[in-house]
């Protein structure tokens, strides 16, 4: 018990996994806490506990009058009226379940509220709903159709796992199974022909029709519960075929059987092995939030960069192909190469990436304090840069916009600085584009006018560390109206003077308490991000607000932590600062 209530508080108070859903239900408390109760997953959260188990003492309880009638035992208005109360309480859950069958895994729209209502568990629900509407319409209920209440048993089978895996096991095995059942009804259907011809040229009145010897080859060879074989064949070569129809009889029942045990079988022990990629996915993922990088004294703390397969192996025990298995597994583990010193010019180490996902693109912050936007537009791409914006974004408190997963449109990458869905976006013709992709652009839209928006990129080796672009032309750092993205003159001179200041003797104490001093080059306009097409540009005609572009220089991000907490601290204060700038405004 205590097990139990231990796993309850650990629980979120609601969770809803599916991250499409949940980014539609994020401004809709009432339908995201309904939605986490009916999505099926028992112990998915707080809310969804005690909501799923009065569901089923319901279920419970209503299917336990049907088999016992306790009205029998008492006449007390208390039982019949909790009856009425428990067929309301399953009216309301099934109108609930098909208005959201869109947020379900039914699909969109109307179409997804048919495919509930026609679905197995759908009709389950319905159907056992019948006497409880037709006794609420005044209409009497007996007989057969008050026996259907008996269904809501089957209603427990939504909370069972054991019963998807019966469904998925059939789903593997559907085309086997077909056509095995198939192929014997088609033979056991050939010989009932020619036995039901021996059997009348020769006089034999006992079967009337091919259907019928079909049914009773079946019956016969099957135990007869039924009473229906009470036929004897009188030729011998009725009785020769009746064996042989009634053996098809047994084949149509056994084989498919046989085919559907043998994938449940493998069902329950792909179930296994899933469990066990999920525990070690687990235990790779805490190994990194429970860790932190960059020593105790870092202005801007946070999580490993990464881990090396060596260290996952001797602090987790595990294998490099129980490694692969949990980095396939999970969205949140990243794969990457890298070279353990600079002047190698192959990779030698693997290594693994934690990235924080909470959006159908990757990872989204919000701040009402800040009226600071970071984008990290291509996090998939480039090794490094995830851990480094999203450190500076946390620590800040800012806003952030990070694409983390592959987004691809009609099998071709999407763009990442660059992108021709932009302009597609300005136009309003986004409805043919990914539904992640929709998302990223809606998010980066909903930038505030009057604030700074900071695309942070990845630049070549052989530029300075740090490379500022703010839509001029190349080599052009003059303010220009109607070119620049910072809206005033003013404006730009005083960010500059930020960058000129802190990118110079920077103080950093590192986890061996050795104090370091850096300092970092920087450039102006020196790529030249002033195409149409540009994330830069987009942004900046969508909210009006001031953006640049700011160059992280690849050979910081796969430096040695002395050089890269350096720079990210000195990234950090200058952020930091021009934050505090756009706060005056």
């Amino acid at each position: 018990m205590k097990t139990i209530l231990s796993k309850f508080q650990q629980l979120p108070l609601t969770n809803i996994e599916n991250e499409e859903i949940r980014y539609r239900l994020e401004n809709k408390k009432i339908s995201a806490i309904l939605v986490d109760i009916l999505d099926g997953d028992l112990w998915g959260s707080r809310v969804s506990v005690i909501g799923n188990f009065l569901i089923i003492i319901a279920i419970l309880f209503s299917s336990a009058d049907f088999i016992f009638n306790f009205s029998q035992f008492s006449r007390s208005n208390l039982i019949i009226n909790f009856k009425w109360l428990v067929g309301l309480f399953f009216l309301l859950e099934v109108a609930l379940r098909i208005s959201y069958a869109g947020f379900l895994g039914y699909g969109i729209g109307f179409a997804a509220r048919l495919k509930y209502i026609f679905s197995f568990m759908g009709l389950v629900d319905i159907l056992s709903l019948i006497p409880v509407v037709l006794e609420l319409l005044g209409i009497p209920v007996s007989g057969g159709i008050s026996a259907i209440r008996i269904l809501r048993i089957w209603r427990i089978a939504r909370f069972i796992k054991a019963f998807n895996s019966i469904s998925k096991a059939f789903h593997s095995r559907r085309q086997e199974i077909l056509v095995t059942l198939f192929g014997v009804l088609l033979l056991s259907l050939t010989l009932s022909a020619v036995m039901f011809h021996f059997e009348s040229e020769n006089g034999s009145g006992s079967f009337k029709s091919i259907p019928q010897v079909f049914i009773w080859s079946i019956g016969k060879y099957t135990g007869d519960y039924g009473a229906i074989a009470g036929e004897v064949p009188l030729t011998q070569v009725g009785k020769s075929i009746a064996t042989i129809n009634g053996l098809l009889g047994i084949a149509l029942f056994a084989i498919p059987a046989g085919l559907l045990a043998s994938a449940f079988i493998d069902q329950l022990a792909e179930n296994r092995k899933q469990k066990l990629i999920n525990e070690r996915t687990t235990k790779i993922i805490q190994f990194f939030t429970r860790s932190k990088g960059g020593g105790k004294h870092l202005k801007f703390p946070g999580l490993w960069r990464y881990a090396s397969f060596e260290t996952l192996q001797a602090k987790l025990l595990l294998t490099d192909e129980e490694i692969f298995e949990a980095v396939r597994e999970s969205r949140s583990l990243r794969f990457r190469a890298m070279k353990s010193q600079a002047e190698l010019k192959l990779n030698d180490m693997r290594i693994v990436e934690f990235i924080e996902l909470n959006t159908t693109y990757g990872t989204r912050l919000k701040s009402d304090n800040s009226k600071m936007t970071i984008i990290n537009p291509g996090g998939d791409s480039v090794r490094g840069i995830t851990h480094f914006v999203y450190t500076l974004a946390k620590n800040l408190k800012t806003n952030f916009f990070a694409r983390e997963l592959e987004i691809l449109v009609d099998g071709k990458a999407a763009g990442y600085n660059r992108s021709a869905y932009f302009s597609a976006d300005l136009s309003k013709n986004t409805t043919n584009l990914p539904v992640s992709f929709q998302h990223y652009l809606h998010d980066i839209n909903s930038i505030e006018k009057k604030g700074v928006a900071i695309i942070v990129a990845v630049s070549a080796s052989g530029r300075s560390d740090f490379v500022w672009e703010y839509g001029n032309p190349k080599e052009k750092n003059d303010w220009s109206r109607e070119i620049t993205t910072i809206q005033s003159a003013e404006r730009l001179h005083s960010i500059r003077t930020i960058l000129s200041e802190e990118f110079t003797n920077v103080n950093y104490r590192t986890a061996g308490e050795k104090v370091c001093v850096k300092s970092f080059s920087f450039e102006e306009n020196t790529i030249g991000i002033n195409q149409h097409d540009s994330l830069l540009r987009h942004i900046q005609k969508n909210s009006g607000c001031d953006v640049f572009v700011l160059y992280v220089n690849i050979s910081l991000l796969t430096a040695e932590d002395e050089t890269y907490y350096a720079a990210l601290t000195a990234l950090g204060n200058m952020l930091k600062k021009v934050d505090e700038l756009y706060s005056l405004v």
